[in-house]
């Protein structure tokens, strides 16, 4: 059974997005839509990994306005109908 969390997922997150070399901007962009097979994840703290910094400096690995990150932690806020977490877990240490 899946519990109701005490907040309602915003149609819009911020993000940080990559432009180009040494160029990032930190934008409102829409709130990815969860598909059956997908978790999605409200970020409560976030790192920043050495290959992301390497990105961010050279634009190699890294497309323009594509959204860097992927060092987080965070609670699961909604989950697709073919997975089996829970809303409210904790994911990461």
């Amino acid at each position: 059974m899946r519990k109701n969390l005490s907040y309602s997922i915003s149609s819009r997150m911020r993000a940080a997005v990559y432009q180009a070399p040494r160029n990032i901007s930190f934008e409102e962009v829409e709130t990815p839509r969860v598909g059956p097979c997908d978790v999605l994840i409200r970020v409560t703290v976030c790192g920043i990994c050495g290959s992301d910094v390497h990105s961010y400096k050279t634009g190699l690995y890294i497309q323009a306005r594509q959204i860097m990150g992927h060092e987080f932690m965070g609670l699961v806020a909604a989950v697709g109908e073919d997975q089996r977490a829970e809303e409210g877990h904790r994911l990461g240490r």
